[in-house]
């Protein structure tokens, strides 16, 4: 049974230029579930996916599911996955907690903010959308249709009413950053010298939590959480860790 996993497009060695798709990616690396990667055109997602976000997958079946940790709860009820076997209640509730951090939270701080709201990191950005990474923006956001380039201002700008929405667009980016920095400092302390985010062994839990840590610290923005990722050791040591033993 083979799933198909709906996303955007890989970029720095990442399955997807989005954290949510590259949980779900994870997930299924880790637990050994087939899937086919499909390039979503973006100018029918709201007609495509459940809820007009990524990821979704579809199943053999038909049965669409949409959200990375619906997902992941979904494959593990039909696939009998047992990657949180060895987990108890009060370990699952930490791991929710910070996958409420890193989804809810750091999310906006760590990704939106570096990529979406700044002008300069959102030029960067517009080459790796298009697939044309190796290109400068100039190069790219010349070569593309005026109703390309109004599409994908309009795409930003709902991208960024999210943000206000949520809360994190409707404070500086000084206070953005100080947010950044206690969601990796508490990802950091939390881990300190464990190999994996619940102890000895991976569980679900770390498809979410290396997901986020590996697009923050590989994204090309140039921005002030820049290198912050890459300075607490444990942290650059586990997305080696785990890019080892999964190769993604």
């Amino acid at each position: 049974m083979t799933i198909r996993l709906h996303g955007y497009i890989g970029a720095w060695g990442l399955p997807c230029i989005s954290p949510y798709v590259t949980k779900a990616a994870n997930y299924m690396v880790m637990t050994g579930t087939e899937y086919e990667f499909v390039n979503q055109d973006l100018t029918t997602l709201d007609q495509d996916a459940p809820a007009g976000k990524l990821p979704f997958i579809i199943d053999d079946d038909g049965t669409k599911v949409h959200d990375s940790q619906r997902i992941i709860e979904y494959l593990k009820r039909t696939r009998n996955h047992t990657i949180d076997n060895h987990l108890s209640a009060q370990e699952h509730a930490i791991g929710l907690a910070f996958t409420r951090l890193t989804d809810e939270n750091l999310y906006w701080s760590g990704v939106i903010q570096p990529r979406w709201r700044e002008d300069e990191g959102f030029k960067i950005y517009i080459p790796y959308i298009f697939g044309m990474g190796d290109k400068s923006y100039d190069e790219v956001w010349s070569s593309l249709d005026p109703a390309v380039q109004d599409f994908a201002n309009a795409f930003r700008e709902r991208i960024l009413a999210g943000f206000n929405g949520q809360g994190m667009g409707r404070r500086t980016d000084e206070e953005v950053f100080e947010y950044f920095k206690d969601d990796i400092d508490a990802m950091s302390d939390f881990l300190a010298d464990k190999p994996f985010l619940l102890g000895d062994q991976p569980s679900s839990y770390d498809a979410g939590f290396y997901s986020e840590v590996r697009h923050c610290m590989d994204q090309p923005q140039q921005w002030a959480g820049t290198g912050y990722v890459a300075s607490k050791p444990n942290l650059a040591a586990y997305a080696e860790r785990m890019r080892d033993k999964y190769g993604v």
